[in-house]
């Protein structure tokens, strides 16, 4: 995302500044989809997944006993 954001945010901000006569324009620009961004990652539902623990390389009977 941070690329592509790279890449069509600077056309983006053009394009406003042409449309909007306005000296406010480049800031509104980047405030709408930032807070459209905001909302949206709010309603999002906190996930139920579980981090599950990495499988060891070797079998319990192989590792190397306890100090």
């Amino acid at each position: 995302m941070g690329r592509v954001g790279a890449i069509v945010g600077p056309s983006y901000l053009a394009a406003v500044a042409v449309l909007v006569v306005a000296p406010q324009a480049g800031f509104y620009a980047f405030v709408i989809p930032a807070v459209l961004g905001a909302v949206l990652i709010g309603l999002l539902k906190p996930g139920t997944r579980r981090a599950q623990a990495a499988p060891s390389d070797a079998p319990d009977s192989e590792a190397p006993p306890a100090p």
